[in-house]
């Protein structure tokens, strides 16, 4: 993801925003292939296997090498377990080590984390819904709706908190952050964190959650966060390889990659070590996975009772669980559908990526590793329609619950990753809801993205119609606003006019602006009124392109691109309000109408960017230190 690219890349396209609502509601788009878990509601006959799909075993890893060797990869091992024993194992590429390396783990650290917390939930020590500002008083925390919920255990264990995803400079540690102890990291990662939305509201992933939950471990104890997983969690699992926290190059036997063709990823420890930072090798995923599929059996004594188990599994904090949807974050997990609900875990981060998952109702699961920050949905593709191929397919049946009309329309997106990029979203992360009777079909704006064909089951739940897999609902929030949940994106209903008008607003003004600077030269009698929107122009533009070439990850490196969008985004505003000011000042004495109409009027539309920019927090932005 980059930063701000959207703003440049969309330009061009927001010039078609002429074609109605009704037109762009009708445009076709590919479905997507993303599906859920199988409801009740439909039947579970097997269907015809497609011929492109693993038939065996071999024939899986003989496809698994052939595309790791088209890719590059040097290094990627699949493991396929049930609750009791492993079924299947294959190495990938060029690594020949009698063991298998530990990997940067990345949020599956979070995994060990919410086993530790529910054993003390079990024992009666905590619960989820102790609040987290009485578990942590000395935290400075800022949460508007308090009064109405206050931050709980159980939304940071399902990162439905609300709290941003952490600031670019918190991404690996530096001689200033290696020292410091963990609530001092949190603190300088934002005092007082701030809650953007309701607790509960919606899910959204953030390295501050289960960073705030280790610093609790750590106010309770009294001990380091490590200390106290390792006790309760690594050792009686028998994670040989786990490594927990900051690493040494020494421990690394396996170079990181990203990018095709493969560039090495240097190593650097995460700040966060303790939502993210932790090693792990394929053999630990799979003990892991384990003990949660065979509900503790595999390891004697149990870390944890069979039901609490279950009870990780299913999300229960937000209102979308309210209303019935079982798909989304657990504690410690999450959702992942293909053909079946599949829970478990997924990273990738700073050249690594893994990948556990499971159906306990099948007792099958499996662990893929790779040595490579973005290669691993190409090879998990193949092992999970191999995985399928032994299971039960679901055949949708015809029907449904019809929806009602005032759920159709546009949808902005509510829970953006990253507060930063939330004025992005708002202005062209749009859906629009397209209703026939039962079935609907969720269609970006101008397609942004690929279309979603749903089928409602009972009025609200939504299932997918390419399986009958229940991804999504329907439902209203305590103030009666309509919101629909598909996957992890939450979503609230707006007006065509709410949706159109600052499309619209903003494409005029992108319309004008670069238009502006091609007028007659001597139109106006003084030149600069012109010159100082056209420089403003000159400096959004620059600003937007240099963004859209600097990832988040590095943008708190004080490189040259950093300093550029801090020097453009510092002067493109106050251009823009001198070419008003200048436009004011000498309007009475400019003789052409049409010039001095014109170029007031492209100096207010630099002068309403100029304030969108300071309203959105990326006045004079220096990413290096935000």
């Amino acid at each position: 993801m980059y930063l701000l690219q959207r703003v440049f890349g969309c330009l061009g396209m927001l010039a078609a925003l002429s074609a109605s609502a009704d037109a762009w509601a009708k445009q076709t788009s590919t479905e997507s292939n993303q599906v859920g878990s199988v409801p009740a509601v439909y039947t579970s006959s097997p269907v015809a296997i497609p011929e492109h799909w693993p038939r065996d075993f071999a024939d899986l890893s003989a496809r698994l090498q052939q595309r790791a060797e088209r890719l590059g990869i040097d290094y990627a091992e699949l493991v396929i377990f049930n609750g009791q024993r492993e079924l299947e194992r294959v190495r990938l590429g060029q690594y020949q080590g009698d063991s298998s390396p530990a990997l940067l783990s990345g949020q599956l650290s979070e995994l060990l984390t919410a086993l530790t917390v529910m054993q003390l939930i079990e024992r009666g020590e905590w619960s989820v819904f102790d609040e987290v500002q009485q578990r942590l008083p000395q935290l400075s925390l800022n949460n508007p709706y308090a009064a109405e919920q206050p931050l709980l255990l159980l939304h940071l264990l399902e990162h439905s908190s609300g709290l941003d995803q952490r600031r670019f400079k918190s991404h690996f540690m530096t001689s200033g952050t290696r020292e410091l102890p963990l609530l001092e990291r949190l603190e300088r990662e934002q005092s007082p964190l701030t809650v953007r939305w309701q607790p509960g509201d919606a899910t959204r992933y953030s390295a501050l959650n289960y960073g705030l939950i280790a610093a609790m471990l750590e106010h309770y104890k009294r001990r380091p966060w490590a200390e106290i997983v390792r006790e309760q969690v690594v050792e009686p699992l028998g994670l040989d390889a786990t490594l927990l926290g900051s690493a040494q190059a020494a421990d690394i036997v396996v170079s990181g990659w990203h990018g095709l063709p493969a560039q090495r990823r240097p190593f650097r420890n995460r700040v966060m070590a303790e939502s993210e930072g932790s090693w792990m090798s394929v053999d630990d995923l799979v003990r892991i996975g384990q003990h949660i599929l065979s509900r503790g059996a595999s390891n004697n004594p149990a870390l944890l009772r069979a039901d609490t188990l279950v009870n990780m599994e299913i999300p229960r904090s937000t209102l979308a669980a309210d209303a019935g949807l079982g798909y989304g974050m657990g504690i410690g997990l999450d959702t992942r559908a293909r053909y079946g609900l599949w829970r478990g875990r997924q990273s990738a981060l700073d050249g690594y990526s893994m990948n556990l998952r499971y159906r306990a109702e099948q007792d099958i699961g499996y662990a893929l590793v790779v040595n490579h920050e973005s290669v691993l949905p190409a090879l998990d593709e193949l092992v999970w329609q191999y995985l399928a191929a032994d299971l039960p397919l679901p055949n949708m049946r015809a029907g449904g619950v019809a929806v009602e009309q005032r759920w159709a329309g546009w949808y902005r997106l509510q829970n953006p990753e990253h507060a930063l990029l939330a004025p992005l979203h708002s202005l062209f992360n749009l859906t629009y809801m397209q209703r026939e009777g039962a079935d609907l079909t969720l269609r970006p704006l101008l397609g942004l993205g690929a279309s979603v064909p749903l089928r409602s089951i009972d009025g609200s739940r939504l299932a997918h119609r390419q399986d009958g897999s229940i991804v999504g609902v329907l439902f209203s929030d305590q103030t009666g606003q309509q919101k629909l949940q598909v996957h992890q994106d939450v979503r609230y209903k707006v007006t065509h006019w709410q949706a159109l008008w600052p499309l619209l607003t903003f494409a005029s003004a992108w319309v004008i602006l670069l238009t502006n600077p091609f007028a007659r030269a001597d139109s106006l009698r003084h030149a600069w009124s012109r010159r100082f929107t056209t420089l403003a122009t000159l400096c959004f533009l620059l600003a937007a392109f240099v963004a859209g070439s600097l990832s988040l990850e590095h943008a708190s490196d004080d490189t040259w691109r950093s300093i550029l969008l801090w020097l453009f985004s510092l002067l493109a505003p106050p251009l823009a309000f001198a070419g008003l000011l200048s436009n004011l000042r000498f309007w009475s004495t400019e003789p052409n109408t049409i010039a001095r109409w014109r170029c007031l009027i492209a100096s207010i539309c630099a002068s309403g960017l100029g304030i969108w920019l300071i309203y959105s927090g990326w006045f004079a932005l220096r990413t290096w230190a935000w």
